[in-house]
């Protein structure tokens, strides 16, 4: 009902981890091991929620960050369709290489394009 309105307060909503075999069944899509699949139990996803937070609490009541939304269901309020996120601790090693590389300021260098303009003056040619 709320398709392309942005809401002015941020929502959240609960859900619940089901396998990549249930999840499989109902979005017919193969999904790799970096996905968590969740059903919604409470409210459901909708379009420019992706990039959001999905955030678990333990028992001690540290709340972790477990993922990152990345698809879901089509339509806002479908409570059907399972939402995707990409499973952040399989990424954890990868930001940490990359942030110490730009703690140790290379990040910006491997990261520049061969030849690209990154300010007035025309690139300059490269010697490899």
């Amino acid at each position: 009902d709320d398709e392309g309105v942005l809401a002015e307060v941020l929502k959240q909503l609960e859900t619940k981890t089901i396998s990549a075999e249930e999840c499989q069944k109902r979005i017919s899509v193969k999904l790799l091991d970096t996905f968590i699949c969740t059903e919604h139990i409470s409210g459901s996803t909708c379009h420019g929620d992706s990039g959001g937070p999905v955030v678990r609490r333990s028992d001690d009541g540290t709340w972790f960050l477990e993922g990152v939304i990345s698809g879901g269901p089509r339509k806002c309020g479908d409570t059907v369709t399972p939402m995707r996120s990409t499973r952040v601790s399989r990424f954890v090693r990868w930001v940490d290489e990359y942030r110490r590389r730009d703690a140790n300021g290379t990040l910006d260098d491997f990261c520049k394009p061969v030849n690209a303009k990154t300010s007035d003056r025309e690139p300059e040619e490269s010697e490899n």
